[in-house]
């Protein structure tokens, strides 16, 4: 984020847009039935994006379709803490934004 204004910069705004971009090349590979190629998309977006719950989400899903279930339950972890992380930032930007209006 950048200058405490809740917006991101644009190195991040950047790097969000260039984990979409992973993502949805990653949705077109299993669209076509190739999971190690929509695998190596999503590694880049959660490179990207840490906390981009989508393609953990995603990226569990492939590696227990494929019995990696070791592998499968540390990708839905990382979901899962990325929806934490993001609902606290949620409530923060909100807390911010309400303190924006308030009057003294």
């Amino acid at each position: 984020m950048s200058h405490g204004s809740g917006m991101p910069s644009r190195r991040e705004s950047w790097r969000l847009e260039r984990a979409w971009h992973e993502y949805d090349e990653a949705r077109k590979d299993l669209a076509r039935r190739d999971a190690d190629s929509a695998a190596a998309h999503l590694q880049k977006a959660v490179e990207m994006a840490p906390q981009f719950e989508a393609a953990w989400n995603t990226l569990g899903t492939i590696a227990y379709q494929t019995r990696k279930y070791a592998r499968a339950e540390e990708y839905f972890g990382q979901a899962n803490e990325s929806r934490s992380l993001e609902a606290r930032k949620r409530t923060v930007a909100k807390v911010r934004y309400s303190f924006r209006f308030q009057t003294c």
